[in-house]
């Protein structure tokens, strides 16, 4: 399935047309944008609008595309294709936006997910303010679904950035005037412990799509997002169902790339709330340890020790340096039990807690 936990059987006769702009980095536009199609198991048609030369952290070149190729590109791709969706990204001019109305007019209905690049994360602008009142009356009117961020949502409306949700509403609404069918409001710029998007469609009530507000940084989620949810629309998902499906495929994206090599209060935070506090069966003498994201298992602290051998109630010998952890060669599966529990009670200086065995004090630099 989709969402970073495995890739879905491949359906041939399904295609994606994604219209955008390419990234030489690979971080954001149209690689992201197959990528996800194909996770989602989709083929993807290409119509590129524009060629950026680009790093992570800055946009150094852009080249636009003749509207006559944009628009030979697109009929190609329908002549060749039975297209179930289509996702728009970047578009970088007037005759670009003119030009992909036009095509599109003549292929309706189909679902079709913009998301209006208007600048690039570094800040550069992407698309000249004459081209987004361009993008507003000819294009929008078309789209199934239109995915801004709130600053994208301000520039769209000539408003400042809204700091809450009935600011989010108010500026939607002079959108909706205009002809658009539906927003999806993304709540990454925002702040808080949960992300929030929100669904707005004229006349009916917000929808809202949440998850843990994840402290990791990557570059194509909006076009990861889009891309995902005209995936979904293609596989015949109604549009709440296609926001739900890709919300978590970003979101086990952004979880992926996480930090791995030391605990994160963070990270634990989203375990915990992922799982439950204790799993059925997890006895008074068991506590809950992270491995990985999201799973939980218990790991022993302390395993009762049989009467035979020694006084009922005794406590075990404290852990020394030069104690090991091998087995004791008269009862190996006490030696066993003893080097687990010692590996479970190693703790780390820096947070006074017990932690895998990798971080044992005293014996090796701690990687956490």
């Amino acid at each position: 399935m989709a969402g970073g936990h495995g890739i879905m059987a491949v359906t041939p006769d399904r295609h994606v047309l994604v219209v955008a702009g390419t990234d030489s980095s690979g971080g954001a536009g149209i690689a992201r944008d197959v990528e996800t199609v194909a996770t989602f198991g989709l083929r993807a048609c290409l119509t590129v609008t524009a060629v950026t030369v680009q790093t992570h952290g800055a946009v150094e070149r852009v080249e636009q595309m003749p509207p006559d190729l944009i628009a030979a590109q697109m009929c190609a791709a329908f002549a060749s294709n039975a297209m179930a969706a289509v996702k728009i990204g970047m578009l970088g001019s007037v005759d670009a936006v003119t030009t992909v109305a036009s095509v599109l007019a003549s292929r309706l209905p189909l679902p079709v997910v913009l998301d209006p690049v208007l600048a690039s994360t570094s800040g550069r602008a992407l698309l000249p303010m004459d081209a987004v009142e361009v993008l507003k009356r000819r294009l929008m009117p078309l789209c199934t679904l239109v995915t801004p961020n709130l600053p994208e949502l301000a520039l769209l409306s000539g408003k400042p950035v809204a700091t809450d949700e009935a600011g989010i509403i108010g500026q939607a609404g002079s959108l909706f005037e205009s002809g658009v069918a539906a927003l999806l409001v993304k709540g990454g710029h925002a702040e808080g412990d949960r992300s929030v998007d929100l669904l707005l469609r004229a006349g009916q009530k917000p929808s809202r799509f949440e998850a843990p507000r994840l402290d990791v940084g990557m570059r194509g989620t909006g076009c990861m997002l889009a891309s995902a949810i005209a995936a979904g629309l293609a596989l015949g998902d109604d549009l709440d169902a296609a926001i739900g499906r890709a919300k978590d495929h970003v979101f086990g994206k952004l979880s992926e790339a996480m930090p791995r090599d030391f605990p994160s209060p963070l990270r634990e935070k989203v375990a915990r709330r992922a799982a439950p506090r204790r799993m059925r069966g997890a006895g008074r003498n068991e506590a809950m340890r992270p491995v990985g994201a999201f799973a939980l298992r218990p790991t022993p602290l302390i395993r009762p020790r049989p009467n035979g051998g020694k006084a009922a109630g005794a406590r075990p010998p404290s852990p020394t340096r030069g104690e090991g952890t091998a087995a004791l060669p008269d009862d190996p599966v006490r030696g066993q039990e003893k080097a687990t529990r010692l590996q479970s009670l190693s703790a780390c200086p820096h947070h006074r807690r017990p932690v895998p065995s990798a971080c044992r004090s005293g014996r090796r630099r701690c990687r956490h």
